[in-house]
Order: C-alpha cells, then sequence, then structure tokens
C-alpha cells in the first residue's frame, strides 16, 4: 500500500504517517543485520527514520547512514537527538545539554549518518535539565536551523507537560511525544490540541506502550518497559475482547487511533526484522469501523472528548 504523507506541522516537510523508529535495529550487533531491515523499511515506502545517539550508543547511527547511503537525500527525511553524547567506543552514552555537547553531538552524530544536514533535531529526554536545554541547547538548534542544517528543532519526551514547559522559552517546530497519547492514555490530548493550533507538529511514539497493546495481555507483556501491571492488564484485556467482536487486530486499532488526531503527523514505530516492518504497513490497511470507536468510548476506554470516525 502506498503510505499517506502528512505535512509536519508548519514545516516544508512531508512525512509518511509511518515512521521507521530506529531504537531496535540499534541493538543489533552488526550493520549486516539492519540494513536489510532498513532497506525493506524504505522499499514499503517508509521515508522518515527517527534515530538517537543513545540508541546502541551510536550503532542505529550508523546502521543507517550505511543504508542509506545510496538513497537519493530527497527520497528521505531523518530526526536524530541531541543531550547525550557517544562514550569513545560506542561503550555508552553521557549526558551533555551544553552548547559545546550539542555542537560536537551533531557533528558526531552527521559523521555517523554520512550526511551532512537532517531535517530535525530533538532535544533528548531533558527532563532533568530543563534550565540548560532551554538555554544553551535551544540556542545551539536555533543557530543550526538558521543556517540550514536543520529544518525544524523537536524534543523527545515522555511527558508532555515537558513540552509546554519549554514552549515558554523558545520556537519549536515539533514534538516527539512517547506514551501518552494511545489506547491506554489521551492525557496528552489537550497538549496535541494546543500544537494543533499553534501549528507544531506532532509525532507520536510509544503507540502501543512499549508492548502490551501490540502482543496482547501475554504473561511477558511489557508496559513502559517494565512488566505490565495487574489494572493495565485488566484495561487490555477488554480491548482485546472488544477487537475480537469486531475482528480487528489490536495493534492495527492502536496504530490507527494514534493517528486519527489531525494534529498528529506520524507515528514513530521501531523494528528489527522485516516481518516486524510489513507488520506495520499492515496495520494501516486494517479496515476499521466507526461503530469499534464508539463501543471504545461507551465501555469508558476512550475519552469522549477525543477524534474519532464514530
Amino acid at each position: 500500500m502506498a503510505i499517506p504523507l502528512r505535512q509536519l506541522g508548519s514545516l516544508d516537510l512531508q512525512v509518511p504517517v509511518l515512521s521507521f523508529g530506529g531504537a531496535p535495529v540499534g541493538r543489533l550487533a552488526s550493520v549486516e543485520q539492519a540494513a536489510p531491515v532498513i532497506q525493506h523499511a524504505y522499499d514499503q515506502g517508509i521515508r522518515f527514520f527517527d534515530t538517537a545517539p543513545l540508541y546502541g550508543a551510536g550503532r542505529s547511527e550508523t546502521y543507517l547512514g550505511h543504508a542509506l547511503q545510496d538513497k537519493a537525500r530527497d527520497s528521505f527525511a531523518l530526526a536524530t537527538k541531541v543531550g547525550r553524547l557517544v562514550v569513545p567506543y560506542g561503550t555508552g552514552v553521557h549526558f551533555d545539554f551544553s552548547a559545546a555537547g550539542i555542537q560536537r553531538s551533531v557533528e558526531e552524530s552527521l559523521q555517523r549518518l554520512q550526511l551532512d544536514a537532517v531535517e530535525i533535531l530533538h532535544i533528548h529526554d531533558p527532563d532533568d535539565h530543563v534550565d540548560i536545554a532551554s538555554t544553551e541547547a535551544y540556542a545551539a538548534l536555533d543557530r543550526l536551523r538558521s543556517q540550514g542544517v536543520i529544518k525544524g528543532i523537536g524534543i523527545g519526551m515522555n511527558r508532555w507537560e515537558l513540552g509546554q514547559e519549554l514552549m515558554k522559552y523558545g520556537r519549536y517546530d515539533c514534538f516527539l511525544l512517547a506514551g501518552r497519547y494511545s489506547l491506554l492514555h489521551q492525557d496528552g490530548l489537550e497538549f496535541i490540541n494546543r500544537c494543533q493550533r499553534e501549528g507544531i507538529g506532532v509525532i507520536l511514539g510509544g503507540v502501543y506502550n512499549s508492548g502490551i497493546l501490540a502482543m496482547g495481555n501475554v504473561p511477558h507483556a511489557t508496559y513502559t518497559y517494565q512488566p505490565a501491571p495487574d489494572d493495565i492488564r485488566a484495561r487490555v484485556t477488554v480491548l482485546e475482547a472488544v477487537c475480537q467482536e469486531f475482528a480487528i487486530p489490536l495493534p492495527a486499532a492502536s496504530l490507527q487511533f494514534a493517528l486519527m488526531h489531525p494534529g498528529v503527523s506520524c507515528a514513530v514505530i521501531g523494528a528489527e526484522e522485516t516481518a516486524q516492518v510489513e507488520a506495520n504497513v499492515a496495520n494501516l490497511a486494517v479496515s476499521i469501523p466507526p461503530a469499534f470507536w464508539q463501543r471504545l468510548m461507551e465501555l469508558g476506554h476512550l475519552d469522549d472528548r477525543v477524534p474519532v470516525d464514530a
């Protein structure tokens, strides 16, 4: 299927509604393992790639750089992140939101990616570093934006409140919000509404809440990267029952729910196998009737203010 495109906020940039999350390939041992997965995503029409120095201590960026080096530069967009520097020899990372740290981070990322520019740079998880992230880090990125090294500045975050706070101190083009707008959580709704009003793009991560909305209520299901607690399992059991009633895969419902908000430009979903890429694309194509969303609202599993085709 052709993956639909959406504009990313007010930027002159269209991205596919499904973005390739580069964290899982960062766990692979070699470029020979990672390259076929990235190539398959590209061939499937996933042309927006999200990565970070944190993912595999630079391996994710290196693998993406290798796999994309022979692709026309205007055929894909790429986002990476700043705020963590890779320790020499790729043995780990450490926080650094200083202006010098940001400059070094960008230079090293571009080298690993084999690029001279990227579309988006996100300030990565600045929760405990708001003061320096909103001053030194932002100023460094603002200069890069004015120089054309990047098109947009974003924040990669797990709390929408962080984005709301940092909006006071700078002009952000987009936010990558993980885990706070999904079938289990819609507490990011008003923040997304505000971003839509102000022309700020929203990229959603964690639409499966780290696993349980992809695999269902199975013994090893994870929620926010921990074993899923009983109350979450109980809610997922209800979601699975409604999905079974309508013959809809839970992952398809989870992905399409996130994308129904008109203020959401795309969802980032990671993959480390070609089969996972194919499953993600297939989930976009599943037909979901309005009655499905209405049933979830009636059961109290969706905020009645969320935009759905009901």
